[in-house]
C-alpha cells in the first residue's frame, strides 16, 4: 500500500507544473514523516526452553488476536526466537501500547516473563 502511494505521488510530481511540484514534494515529505514517526514495540515472552511448545504458541496467537481486537496498533511482526515468542505493534503512542501490552501480558498471567522495547530502526 505504502509503495503504491508513493508511485502514485511521484506520477503526481512528474506530470506536474513547477508551483504543483512543490506542493506534490511537500506532500510527500509529509507522508514519509508519518510514517516513519510512528513507533514500534516488541513484546518479549521468555519461554520454559529453546524452542515455544504448541502451549505458548498459542499464547503467542491468543496475544495477538487482543492486539487486533484491542486496537493497540498494527501488528507488523510476530514469531520466536530462541528462548522466546515476541510479537511487534507499530502504534501512535508507545508509551500507550507498552501500557496496553502489559495490561494483555496480566491478563495472560505471564506478566513475570514479559519485557518490552521500543525498536528504532524500521
Amino acid at each position: 500500500m505504502k509503495v503504491l502511494l508513493a508511485v502514485a505521488l511521484l506520477a503526481l510530481t512528474a506530470c506536474a507544473k513547477s508551483d504543483e511540484k512543490s506542493a506534490a514534494i511537500d506532500l510527500i515529505d509529509q507522508v514519509a514523516t508519518e510514517v516513519r514517526e510512528k513507533p514500534r514495540v516488541q513484546m518479549l515472552i521468555r519461554v520454559a526452553g529453546e524452542t515455544p511448545t504448541d502451549e505458548e504458541l498459542q499464547l503467542q496467537r491468543s496475544i495477538e488476536d487482543a492486539i487486533e481486537t484491542g486496537r493497540i496498533g498494527r501488528l507488523t511482526a510476530s514469531g520466536t526466537q530462541p528462548g522466546y515468542i515476541f510479537v511487534t505493534v507499530e502504534a501512535e503512542s508507545s508509551a500507550d501500547a507498552i501500557e496496553k501490552l502489559r495490561a494483555i501480558a496480566l491478563s495472560k498471567e505471564v506478566i513475570g516473563d514479559t519485557s518490552f522495547r521500543v525498536l528504532t530502526e524500521q
